[in-house]
Order: structure tokens, then C-alpha cells, then sequence
């Protein structure tokens, strides 16, 4: 059987956005969320869900952190998931970086009608 696990203190993070062909880069503290996890694990324990930290990241810089409780046997199901804020909202700094590195990969997503063309 698994046993619960702690989140990690902080997330770094450096990511490339297509859209504003900006690079951005984050050191972000996360705050103690060990009491939390403990109500979320015995809400949601284990084996019967699987618990996630995930984060998000925005095109404009903007980075975002919760907890995920997924219900294994609940199939196609998911309004016994549970999820929960940590981070709301959090902005990282833009930083150097060469866009044309990505240049072919943001045409190929222009192109695609994925993202539109931040040369217009």
C-alpha cells in the first residue's frame, strides 16, 4: 500500500510562451500545507484515489498550484475528484532567452490555428 507523501516546499520553473514568444522563469515558496494533506489523505485515502500536486503555467507568466485527489474506481465519473487551491496566482519574471529557437514550433502552431500569430 502507498503511503501519503508532503508536497514540496517550492517549484522552479522556467517555460517558453508561444504567445507572447516570452521566456519566463520562477522560484516560488509554496506555503505548509502538511496539515492540509493529512485531512485530504484521510478524505480521500489511498488506494482508492491518487493524489497529485500540479501546476499550471500561463502564457502571459502566470503560474498556479493545487492539490488533486482522483478517484481510481470511479471510472468516467468525476464528481468524487476533489481539488483544492494552493497557490492561486503567482507571477514569475520574464527572463532572456532566444525566441527563434521556437520559431518553427510556434509557425507549425500558428498555422495549425493552436495559438494565434503574435507577429500580426
Amino acid at each position: 500500500m502507498a503511503h501519503p507523501v508532503t508536497a514540496p516546499t517550492s517549484v522552479q520553473a522556467r517555460w517558453f510562451s508561444y504567445r507572447t514568444q516570452t521566456f519566463y522563469e520562477i522560484d516560488l515558496a509554496l506555503p505548509d500545507t502538511d496539515a492540509l494533506l493529512q485531512q485530504w489523505y484521510r478524505d480521500y485515502p489511498l488506494p482508492d484515489y491518487r493524489h497529485y500536486l500540479m501546476v499550471g503555467f500561463s502564457g502571459r507568466g502566470e503560474a498556479k498550484v493545487w492539490w488533486r485527489a482522483r478517484c481510481r474506481a470511479c471510472g468516467s465519473d468525476r464528481s468524487r475528484d476533489f481539488h483544492a487551491p494552493i497557490v492561486e496566482s503567482a507571477w514569475a519574471e520574464e527572463v532572456v532567452g532566444d525566441p527563434a529557437t521556437f520559431r518553427s514550433q510556434t509557425q507549425r502552431r500558428i498555422d495549425e490555428g493552436i495559438i494565434p500569430s503574435p507577429w500580426e
